[in-house]
């Protein structure tokens, strides 16, 4: 008997960070349910530092604080995508943000580059998406159990001394309550 996958990865790749003292890159995962019903987004790594969650995040929750906008050239900050996670991880919005800009679903404001405008045609892109090949995805089954295929990047490193630095890719989640490495003035300076 072969079980159902929980979910279809549609879609490994990695986004460049949108903080202006940031460096490196996120690598993510679109998913979706074995019905092709929604849509959901998961941070699986990151190049440079700093902790966040391998959450998984119903897109569903993304397209709400979009529409929470009330005017769509408003810029939006990546603190707002803060909503769509559970988790308390402090990079997770910014590094959700820079998802959304590498899927061209947001682009850089004209009047700020570390804050986000709505782009491109997200319904599309939905279908888009839910249209495209999958295969089979088991999300980990406890903190430190590998991903499906072998990650590429090295461990994130600590820039605080006496601190360990960041675990593996598996161990992201155990991070979900610690705040981030970098001292911030706000959200953007570290996605």
């Amino acid at each position: 008997m072969v079980d159902t996958p929980a979910y279809l990865s549609l879609k490994l790749a990695q986004a460049s960070k949108t903080g202006k003292h940031a460096a490196g890159r996120i690598t993510y995962r679109i998913l979706t349910d074995p019905k092709r019903d929604q849509l959901y987004l998961t941070l699986v790594s990151n190049e440079g530092g700093g902790w966040f969650s391998t959450e998984i995040v119903p897109f569903a929750r993304v397209e709400a604080v979009a529409e929470a906008i009330n005017d769509p050239s408003a810029p939006l900050l990546s603190k707002q995508l803060r909503q769509a996670f559970i988790s308390r991880s402090a990079n997770n919005a910014g590094f959700l943000a820079a998802v959304l800009r590498a899927e061209g679903l947001l682009a850089p404001s004209p009047e700020a580059a570390h804050q986000h405008v709505m782009s491109g045609d997200w319904s599309q892109w939905k279908q888009a998406m839910l249209s495209a090949a999958g295969e089979a995805y088991v999300p980990f089954a406890k903190a430190g159990a590998p991903e499906a295929e072998p990650s590429k990047q090295g461990k994130p490193t600590s820039k605080r001394k006496g601190r360990t630095p960041a675990p593996d890719v598996g161990d992201s989640a155990v991070a979900d309550d610690e705040r981030t490495d970098a001292v911030e003035a706000d959200d953007e300076s570290v996605a």
